[in-house]
């Protein structure tokens, strides 16, 4: 399993032309932003108000990168989007000219092929406008301007007012399990080059083997002897932490999940990394064995998470979706050295709903 399976974590820094003031939901307005970009860019039937009706759909970058649609699929007609997108994670929601920010978009696997539109639509981003209106004219954001609910006054309704605008200064493809950096755009070049540093599920379990002799515990009583088992490659004990840094919005048997149990986590990213190889592959995706059975033997030895009330604004819909969900730090313990590949995985993919607006980022610990 993820043989085949490849991604490539892309980082855009940028600097700000004109102030811009987020919501707290970046990762919302970032992909709100990104699909405006793209939709005004190559959308060939811009009168139609969905993908799933367009007649050109199979060649359609909007369709294949951010409106996935495959008429074929055993999955429906929608099927998993090719990226996950890393928003701007910061207490700081606004940025006057000059000040910069920066936010990530995993491509993956044979979805690299959209990447010339990606960066073309992110650079367009810029021009057309981010974040909330405010009068042209104004220089810098002031907090006078906000109110508690973060929507922007002024003292004339008759004022015209504008999104803020950026620049793209760096994009880079990052490979953090082996260190290696590419710089594929700068201004200074105005080139764009190929991202061919790719994380692989080789560099996945290498990354496992180096983490799990300092991640072993004690096993109880008549257990093996301290860290004996941790690199067994079948199940070893460790103990790990896991950082949601942004909303996880799982749902299980119909009902959101409010708090995490290891089975219920494993269990959705196991499905969801078995989705992507099948779609994104790179070659015939590898058999999937069964989860194995000792997810239910890993206990919650610490919870520190919290519920995060969230929505999604549509301007095409003209509504609001709630897209809350888990964030802070949970601990689980036990016989988890056969999962740490489909973990650490996990952090590029992200999980639950709404990865695409940035949720279920996550890092391991």
């Amino acid at each position: 399993m993820l043989e085949q399976f490849t991604v490539y974590n892309l980082k855009f820094d940028c600097e700000a032309t004109a102030p811009i003031v987020f919501t707290r939901n970046t990762g919302s307005v970032l992909r709100g932003a990104l699909y405006g970009a793209l939709r005004r860019d190559f959308c060939l039937n811009q009168r139609l108000t969905s993908c799933r009706d367009c007649p050109t759909a199979d060649l359609c970058p909007i369709c294949q990168l951010v409106a996935t649609v495959d008429r074929d699929s055993p999955r429906g007609v929608e099927v998993p989007r090719p990226f996950a997108l890393e928003p701007v994670v910061s207490d700081n929601l606004c940025y006057r000219p000059g000040e910069t920010f920066s936010f990530g978009l995993t491509l993956f696997g044979k979805s690299l092929s959209l990447f010339p539109y990606a960066i073309l639509a992110i650079q367009h981003m810029g021009e057309l406008g981010i974040g909330r209106r405010f009068p042209i004219g104004l220089q810098a954001p002031d907090s006078t301007l906000r109110t508690p609910d973060s929507r922007l006054q002024t003292q004339d309704s008759r004022l015209k007012t504008r999104s803020g605008l950026f620049r793209l200064i760096r994009a880079s493809v990052v490979n953090p399990l082996t260190q290696l950096q590419k710089t594929i755009y700068s201004p200074e070049s105005q080139m764009v080059t190929v991202p061919d540093v790719p994380v692989t599920h080789r560099d996945v379990l290498e990354h496992c083997a180096r983490m799990e002799q300092p991640l072993a515990v004690k096993r109880q009583p008549g257990g093996r002897p301290d860290g004996a088992d941790a690199t067994d490659g079948n199940g070893g004990h460790l103990s790990i932490k896991i950082s949601l840094l942004t909303p996880m919005r799982l749902v299980d048997r119909g009902a959101l999940v409010h708090r995490l149990t290891f089975p219920v986590f494993i269990k959705r990213l196991y499905e969801r990394l078995t989705l992507l190889e099948d779609r994104y592959g790179v070659g015939p995706a590898t058999p999937s064995p069964d989860l194995p059975g000792e997810a239910g033997e890993v206990r919650v030895v610490e919870d520190h998470t919290r519920w995060l009330d969230l929505t999604s604004y549509s301007r095409r819909r003209n509504a609001s979706t709630p897209m809350g969900g888990l964030v802070g730090e949970v601990a689980f313990e036990g016989p988890l050295g056969t999962f740490l590949p489909l973990l650490i995985w996990g952090q590029f993919t992200h999980l639950g709903k709404d990865v695409t607006k940035g949720n279920g980022w996550y890092r391991v610990d």
